[in-house]
């Protein structure tokens, strides 16, 4: 996924989901309508962007991590955690073990690139 398709999924979710215009969510989490906008054309923002939505989505209940998901469905995002089906809750653990083993595996490479033998 490039910056561009993320940028479109937070369009999406923004318009379909939250119905709120660019300046409503950049208040919503204290930003601006400017930033919004260069978020989803995938021209700009920043991980404090990101985090911030994802934290709104959660606070209205909603699986917010799906945003990143290589396979978009906003169905599954419009899904309100307390309703979140089993096997949806199994394949988060799962790809949440996966993700921690990548970066375990990538800090013992860099910490090997560090500290010389």
């Amino acid at each position: 996924m490039d910056l561009a398709a993320f940028g479109d999924r937070v369009r999406q979710v923004r318009e379909e989901i939250l119905k709120l215009t660019q300046t409503e969510l950049a208040k919503e989490i204290n930003s601006t309508q400017a930033i919004i906008s260069r978020l989803e054309l995938g021209i700009g923002g920043n991980i404090y962007i990101i985090f911030d939505i994802i934290n709104y989505l959660h606070s209205k209940k909603l699986l917010g991590h799906m945003l990143f998901r290589e396979v978009f469905d906003i169905e599954l995002l419009r899904t309100k955690i307390a309703e979140a089906p089993k096997e949806q809750i199994l394949e988060l653990a799962d790809l949440l073990e996966k993700q921690s083993r990548v970066q375990t595996e990538n800090l013992m490479k860099l910490n090997n690139l560090l500290v010389p033998r």
